[in-house]
C-alpha cells in the first residue's frame, strides 16, 4: 500500500497509478455487471418456466375433460394440433403411457420413429438448451411443453435490456475515465508550476541570502540592501503575474508607485526610504516588486478597488499629516485585473504607457 501511495506522490508516475486504479475499477464493474445480467437471466427463465407450468396445467385439464368424455387417441391428438400453441421454437406434446401420441405438431408426430419411445423423447428433450414442463393428467396421458431458453428470453427482451445496461456502463466509464485522467494531468501541471514558482523562490531566497551575507562599508548602503531584501525583482514579479489567473486570488488591483525623477538624482535610500512609507499601509496579501529604478508594483490579491483606493488614502493623510509633501515625491495609480485582461497584461499595458 505505501509503494501504490507513493506513486501517486510522483508527478512522473502518479498517471501510470491512476491508469491501473482506473482499469482495476472498470474491470470489477464489469465482472460486477455481467453477474447481475446472468442473475437476472435466471431469475427471468425460472418466472417464464413457471408461467409455462401453468399453461402446462392448463392443457392437462383440457386433456382429462376431452378423455373424461371418451375421446379416442386420435381426437386427442386432433385436439392438442387445435388448441396448443405452437411456434418453431416453443410447442407441446403429449404422452400416454410409455409412447408419445403427439409432439408440435401432426407432420412432426408422425416423423418420430424410435422417438416415439418416452425415455428416448425425454431423454433428447433435456439434452436442449429448453425448458421443459410437463403434468400428468388421468389415464395415463400427460401434457408438456418445451420452450427454447434464447427464445424466452428474446420474447422478454432480456438481450435488448442487457445491450443497453452495457452501453450505458461504456458511456459512464469513458466519461469516468476521461475525468479521471483530465483531473491527474491537471495536477500534474499545478505541480509542474508549483514546483516551477518554488524553485525562482529559492534562487530568490539565495539571491537575497548572498546579498545579507556581503560586508558593506557605509552603514546607509546596508539599510538599502535591508529595504531591497524586501522587495521581489522583476523576474519574480512576472512570474507571479503569470500565475495570477486562479479565480481564489480575486479580486485583484495593481497599485503602481512611480518616483517623481525631478531634475536632481536620487539616491536608492531614498527612493526605498519613500517606498517603506506607503509599505506600512499594504495588507498580508499584497506582494511588492520593483519593475525599473524608481518603479514598483504591489500585486493586491483578494483586495477590492475600494480597499486600494483606502490603502492610497490612508497614504497620503500620513503624508499631509507628517509634513513629508515637500521630500521625494511619489505618483500612485491602481488598474483592476479583470476577467478579459489579466494581471500580466495590466502591467504590460501600464509599463508601455498603453490605455489602462
Amino acid at each position: 500500500m505505501k509503494r501504490l501511495s507513493g506513486l501517486f506522490k510522483r508527478a512522473d508516475s502518479r498517471m501510470k497509478a491512476v491508469l491501473l486504479l482506473v482499469g482495476i475499477a472498470v474491470l470489477a464493474s464489469l465482472c460486477f455487471l455481467i453477474y447481475e445480467n446472468k442473475r437476472n437471466r435466471e431469475s427471468y427463465l425460472q418466472m417464464y418456466e413457471e408461467r409455462q407450468q401453468k399453461y402446462t396445467e392448463l392443457l392437462k385439464n383440457g386433456l382429462e375433460q376431452i378423455v373424461s368424455a371418451g375421446a379416442d387417441e386420435s381426437a386427442v391428438r386432433c385436439w392438442f394440433s387445435e388448441k396448443a400453441e405452437v411456434s418453431a421454437n416453443s410447442w407441446a406434446f403429449c404422452l400416454k403411457g410409455e409412447t408419445v401420441l403427439f409432439a408440435k405438431d401432426e407432420q412432426t408426430t408422425d416423423t418420430l420413429r424410435e422417438m416415439e419411445k418416452k425415455d428416448v423423447f425425454l431423454k433428447q428433450l433435456e439434452s436442449q438448451d429448453a425448458l421443459v414442463t410437463m403434468a400428468e393428467g388421468s389415464d395415463g396421458y400427460a401434457a408438456g411443453v418445451i420452450t427454447a431458453e434464447s427464445y424466452a428470453l428474446t420474447k422478454g427482451q432480456v438481450p435488448q435490456h442487457e445491450m443497453y445496461l452495457y452501453l450505458i456502463f461504456a458511456l459512464i466509464m469513458m466519461a469516468g475515465v476521461m475525468t479521471v485522467i483530465s483531473l491527474t494531468a491537471k495536477w500534474n501541471q499545478a505541480e509542474k508550476k508549483l514546483t516551477a514558482v518554488s524553485s525562482a523562490m529559492r534562487r530568490q531566497n539565495r539571491k537575497l541570502e548572498r546579498r545579507a551575507g556581503q560586508e558593506e562599508e557605509d552603514e546607509p548602503e546596508s539599510v538599502m540592501e535591508q529595504d531591497s531584501a524586501n522587495l521581489y525583482d522583476a523576474e519574480l514579479i512576472r512570474l507571479f503575474l503569470k500565475k495570477s489567473d486562479d479565480p481564489a486570488l480575486l479580486p485583484m488591483q495593481l497599485l503602481f508607485a512611480n518616483i517623481v525623477m525631478e531634475s536632481r538624482y536620487y539616491a536608492r535610500q531614498e527612493i526605498f526610504d519613500t517606498l517603506g512609507q506607503l509599505k506600512q499601509f499594504l495588507g498580508r496579501t499584497h506582494v511588492v516588486g520593483e519593475m525599473k529604478k524608481g518603479c514598483f508594483i504591489v500585486l493586491m490579491y483578494q483586495t477590492s478597488p475600494e480597499e486600494a483606493q483606502s490603502v492610497i488614502d490612508r497614504y497620503r493623510s500620513w503624508i499631509r499629516d507628517n509634513g513629508d509633501e515637500a521630500r521625494t515625491r511619489m505618483e500612485l495609480s491602481v488598474c483592476e485585473v479583470t476577467e478579459d485582461r489579466s494581471a500580466l497584461q495590466v502591467c504590460e499595458d501600464y509599463l508601455q504607457g498603453g490605455e489602462m
